[in-house]
């Protein structure tokens, strides 16, 4: 039962409410937190047994590893390292597009030096 605030939108999620507002199973939800220690630091515990109870922020988070999941397609561990960055670790994609820019730079610069001591044999002969 979601824990209601002034308003009309529950403030506090249990975690089968929490994973419908996600979209994943219960059991999905305590995956990520066991793997990926930034959010699990991050969820409260009710008074009475210690339950999780998951904040708005904790629902946005899970979306994000969701997200990152799914459209990214990082794997839990590249995750836990993008939240424990503070977000910083860049997207498969991000880093194969540069990986390929910098090859291609690398190889111009290997094909200009290579004219350039053609062009000395050249000069030589």
């Amino acid at each position: 039962m979601a824990l209601k605030a002034k308003g009309n939108s529950p403030s506090f999620f249990n975690r089968t409410e929490a994973a419908k507002e996600v979209g994943v199973k219960p059991t999905t939800l305590k995956h990520w937190e066991r793997e990926i220690k930034y959010i699990d630091k991050r969820i409260k515990r009710s008074l009475n047994g210690g339950k999780r109870l998951y904040s708005r922020e904790n629902i946005q988070q899970f979306l994000e590893v969701k997200r990152l999941l799914e459209e990214e397609r990082l794997s839990v561990e590249e995750v836990a390292q993008y939240f424990k960055q503070g977000g910083a670790l860049k997207d498969k994609q991000a880093q194969k597009e540069l990986s390929a820019i910098e090859k291609k730079t690398e190889a111009q610069m290997m094909i200009k030096e290579a004219i350039t001591k053609l062009e000395k044999l050249k000069d030589l002969l």
